[in-house]
């Protein structure tokens, strides 16, 4: 049996306050800038981790799992704790609306409709996860036989996309004919998620440990770039201009 990885269930734990405060404080972002949005403008740029972080653990915990490969597993174990507690909450969600609506062919229209696309927005996270899911047992086999070079394309890959779209940020327009190549957007896979869910494999498996104090003041410094890119664009177009806070790519 794989060993509990203990400190998971702490970053599990902050991702999750990080995912509600995120969309509280999407409100007050888009108001004119004051010393209020400036501190909650760094708090939300620390926030959004959350999402990568769940998808980098998930990532290291299937792709480094033998059992990953095992379809039966797959289909009656793991597969239904996603989609139970989705359909679940999918009836809650709709039933809500409801009770605002009072139209009972909307919540049936709504609820058909929710095996397509999310019933609402903040569901969106499931789905992917149910995709990256089942695609997990062919990533799983495929990375548990690579060789070293190989292993290296599939690094190279996985960030390729984050680093043009941070070429793309700081640099002018004039120069996206330089960068903006359309086959590396096509390896923005799930929206790039999936990049970030093989990252966290990756991260997870390395044998040399990074310095804590590294990783402190590394963090530190993108957590200023980013606040202060934030700030620096929403203030000149005048409306609150995210490119820098992004949860699949980028910083």
């Amino acid at each position: 049996m794989k060993e509990h990885v203990h400190y998971f269930d702490h970053l599990r734990l902050m991702a999750a306050i990080s995912v509600i405060y995120m969309h509280v404080a999407a409100g007050p972002l888009r108001l004119p800038i004051c010393t209020d949005w400036q501190i909650i403008n760094v708090f939300t740029c620390i926030g959004f981790t959350a999402v990568p972080l769940f998808f980098m653990m998930s990532g290291y915990l299937l792709l480094s799992n033998q059992k990953t490969e095992n379809i039966d597993i797959l289909f009656k174990k793991r597969i239904p704790k996603l989609v139970i507690p989705l359909m679940g909450w999918t009836i809650v969600a709709l039933l809500w609306f409801f009770l605002f609506d009072k139209s009972p062919a909307n919540f049936f229209e709504k609820l058909i409709a929710s095996f397509k696309t999310p019933a609402y927005v903040h569901f969106w996270y499931v789905y992917t996860l149910v995709a990256l899911y089942i695609i997990s047992p062919l990533l799983c086999a495929a990375l548990r036989t690579l060789n070293k070079k190989a292993h290296i394309l599939i690094f190279i890959i996985a960030i390729i996309p984050s680093v043009q779209y941070i070429l793309q940020v700081f640099l002018p327009p004039s120069f996206d004919r330089f960068i903006d190549f359309d086959i590396i957007s096509k390896l923005t896979f799930l929206d790039g998620h999936l990049n970030t869910f093989i990252l966290g494999y990756y991260i997870g498996a390395l044998k040399k440990k990074i310095p804590n104090s590294i990783l402190i003041i590394s963090g530190g410094l993108l957590i200023a770039l980013i606040s202060f890119g934030t700030y620096y664009l929403t203030a000149k177009n005048g409306f609150f201009d995210q490119n820098f806070q992004v949860k699949s790519q980028g910083f």
